[in-house]
């Protein structure tokens, strides 16, 4: 996988690079040594730059998705290339589990904020990867298939961030990053 549609300037040119590497990463697949390709952090321009270019198609893409940050246009987009389309921070940390939109949803369902996030998630058809390193969050995030939302909550969620944008994720302070060992200040 590629997580991050740009290299540091020492590298070169990002779009030599990226192609390089994807070049590279198509060798391993077709060798059997990897049994899917990915990308993470693309925008669509970035995704339809390597799409021009791939002999293999990503399998999957991951980005940041949840009710307040729902990059609908590359959604479409990897549907439309038959793409999966994978959502990381379905929580966004903590941060939305708050909003009153969120929390009427939980508390009609007798069901926690995150489970609510969650079961949005799966019901866009968006493979959700919750964090958490608490045995009893862990459990009760996997408590999301008793219940459905209904085309009235899904519709309020789906357009929750019309009106509460929020991106966790700074890609740009991971840019600045960039040059130290696996992206972490030392």
């Amino acid at each position: 996988m590629i997580h991050f549609p740009t290299v540091p300037e020492e590298m070169g040119n990002s779009k030599e690079v990226l192609e390089e590497t994807w070049r590279e990463l198509e060798k391993l697949y077709d060798n059997e040594k990897i049994r899917a390709l990915g990308v993470s952090n693309f925008c669509c321009d970035d995704l339809e730059n390597l799409l021009e270019i791939c002999s293999i198609r990503p399998h999957i893409i991951q980005s940041e998705f949840h009710p307040c940050q729902n990059p609908a246009q590359l959604r479409q987009l990897c549907d439309e290339v038959d793409i999966t389309f994978c959502g990381y921070c379905p929580l966004a940390k903590g941060r939305i589990l708050h909003l009153d939109q969120i929390a009427k949803i939980a508390k009609n369902h007798k069901k926690t904020p995150a489970q609510i996030c969650i079961r949005w998630s799966i019901q866009n058809g968006v493979c959700a990867i919750p964090k958490s390193r608490k045995p009893v969050r862990i459990m009760e995030n996997s408590l999301v298939f008793d219940f459905e939302l209904t085309e009235a909550e899904m519709y309020e969620l789906n357009n929750l961030h019309l009106k509460e944008s929020l991106k966790v994720v700074n890609l740009s302070s991971i840019q600045e990053r960039m040059d130290l060992p696996d992206g972490y200040k030392l």
